[in-house]
């Protein structure tokens, strides 16, 4: 079943969060996504896309209708790149970040003397939250850098593999 949901500025800019009911019959114990999509305007720009919501997060209240309640510091509203988690690491870690449009995005791995050793994304990206992992067990010990380029977003942050 698919459906398509909108909130516009004035329903969701004075609010916590909104709730959406979901008709889960015949879903069972089946894994399922959804994607929920506030409008854009002109003054404001929200988004909210692949927000996974846990089995145990979905209370069912003695029917075939669930509740999903979406908090609204998830909707992403500006461009990020997190420092790396753990960090220093051995052999791998976590890289985020997030984009609040849609668009190609570029995230490389460069050594401390500025040579790219990998790139980790290089695709077109729908707005929303990413995790990326980057494996160092090829690499030496040492610092690294990690950029991302995504629209006219670009940062750098730092980080130590130690073996």
């Amino acid at each position: 079943m698919n459906s398509t949901i909108a909130y516009t500025k004035n329903q969701i800019a004075p609010k916590t969060s909104a709730s959406y009911e979901v008709d889960a019959a015949g879903v069972g114990s089946k894994m399922v996504q959804l994607r929920l999509k506030p409008v854009s305007t002109a003054e404001t720009f929200y988004t909210l896309i692949d927000r996974h919501v846990s089995a145990s997060a979905l209370n069912k209240q003695g029917s075939d209708r669930q509740k999903i309640s979406l908090r609204v510091n998830d909707v992403v509203t500006n461009y990020a790149l997190n420092q790396n988690y753990p960090n220093p690491f051995n052999p791998t870690t976590t890289i985020n970040y997030q984009l609040p449009a849609n668009g190609h995005v570029m995230l490389k791995v460069y050594d401390v003397l500025g040579r790219e050793i990998r790139t980790l994304v290089d695709e077109e990206k729908s707005a929303g939250r990413y995790s990326v992992e980057f494996d160092a067990s090829k690499f030496s010990s040492g610092i690294y850098f990690y950029t991302i380029r995504a629209g006219d977003y670009n940062a750098v942050r730092k980080m130590v593999v130690m073996k």
